[in-house]
């Protein structure tokens, strides 16, 4: 859950344990969804009692506002589609500095209240105002238009540069993970409200363009900085259970985070050896005072992709009725477990290596565990689940034993 500055300080948040932190990457503030907090904890802008309406806008005023805005945020993406052809990995910071008082413009619209918000998320999520603004006209006899056919130009190699993880064979029709990226919105195309439509258009755009994160952050020169915000964002986006449930069924958001990091590992494999991940090394010559950064990113590695999901299954898996699943995710360990241990060339269980070892080894821990529930929460016995090829479970028993 995560609150802008204004709604945390107007809410009633006492004897509360928060972490307050600037979010460089923007967001989208959490006040006033049920879905996330309780209502008590609403600032007097959003709670149950928030403050009545002084009135309407003139109509006149509104609809000034209503063509000017679409046009605003054109402008301001017009500038970021000029500063992206330079190829240089910084020019989005000069850019951003450029336009740091048009920014802050908009920044004051936002601020003005509900109404204006609404003409923003309106502006950024309409997809005919999206279309109609970057029309380009057959004739170039203008200089604007001229100016329009450069910044098209300029955007489609923009999005040609982005490419895409491959995804696997049953997704290769899923909208987040086409070879091909499409905008139908400005807020797609710009990835900055407290409106319930803004947030679930900007975490459909985030999610659309997630996979490309993960070869942008290969590309990165600062990828500790982009990685930072993408998990600010996550953790504002996807702390909204009904949303990121909607993400998952209709954009099969689960299956996007996989493919993206299946990519991210692979490029950084390296040759296999009997044990795994992050393999120790014993030191025999000298002391060893700290543990290389490794070490502490193959944990995190293990524990946040492995150990978290893993934990989050077996809590559902509590009694027969779902003795099925348990037996699908037993199943599918143990046939990746026995391509894993082929892989490694593990085929005798009498093989010793005293000077290696890994302590991350999560498809046994998978195996391990799922086992463990499954007998002693939903009446299911070993024979029906384990291989019955002794030679096989002495190799599955040894390979962890064997240093």
């Amino acid at each position: 859950m995560s609150l802008c500055t204004e709604c945390f300080k107007k809410g009633n948040h006492a004897r509360h344990d928060f972490n307050m932190f600037l979010s460089q990457a923007g967001g989208a503030c959490d006040c006033g969804d049920t879905s996330v907090m309780k209502e008590t904890g609403f600032c007097d802008r959003h709670g149950p009692n928030k403050a009545a309406s002084k009135g309407k806008a003139p109509t006149d005023l509104m609809c000034v506002a209503e063509a000017m805005m679409p046009r605003i945020i054109l402008r301001l993406i017009q500038h970021l589609r000029e500063n992206s052809k330079t190829g240089s990995p910084d020019a989005y910071k000069g850019a951003i500095q450029d336009a740091d008082a048009f920014i802050t413009m908009l920044l004051d619209f936002n601020n003005m209240g509900g109404l204006m918000r609404r003409v923003m998320t309106s502006a950024l999520t309409n997809p005919q105002k999206y279309r109609v603004l970057n029309e380009v006209p057959e004739n170039l006899d203008t200089e604007y238009a001229q100016y329009q056919y450069e910044s098209k130009r300029i955007y489609e190699e923009a999005l040609k540069s982005l490419p895409n993880p491959k995804p696997i064979e049953d997704y290769k029709e899923c909208p987040s993970l086409q070879e091909n990226l499409v905008h139908k919105t400005f807020l797609e195309e710009l990835v900055f409200l407290d409106n319930p439509d803004y947030k679930e258009a900007l975490t459909r755009a985030f999610v659309l363009h997630y996979s490309r994160i993960s070869m942008m952050l290969e590309r990165s020169t600062d990828p500790d900085t982009l990685s930072n915000r993408v998990v600010h964002v996550s953790v504002q986006l996807f702390s909204n259970e009904s949303l990121a449930l909607r993400m998952t069924e209709q954009l099969n958001l689960l299956h996007v985070m996989v493919v993206s990091l299946k990519y991210m590992m692979s490029k950084i494999l390296i040759k296999n050896t009997l044990h795994g991940m992050n393999v120790n090394q014993r030191e025999l010559n000298q002391h060893i005072e700290f543990e290389p950064n490794t070490y502490y990113a193959a944990f995190s590695a293990e524990l946040e992709a492995s150990a978290y999901p893993m934990w989050a299954l077996v809590s559902h898996l509590t009694d027969a009725t779902t003795a099925s699943l348990t037996r699908r995710v037993l199943s599918s360990c143990l046939s990746e477990m026995k391509d894993w241990l082929e892989a490694i060339n593990f085929t005798s269980p009498t093989v010793n290596d005293s000077l290696q070892v890994s302590f991350h080894l999560p498809l046994h821990r998978y195996l391990a565990v799922f086992l463990c529930q499954a007998v002693a929460k939903q009446g299911i016995s070993l024979n029906e689940v384990l291989p019955s090829a002794d030679s096989f479970l002495n190799l599955l028993m040894m390979h962890p034993l064997r240093v």
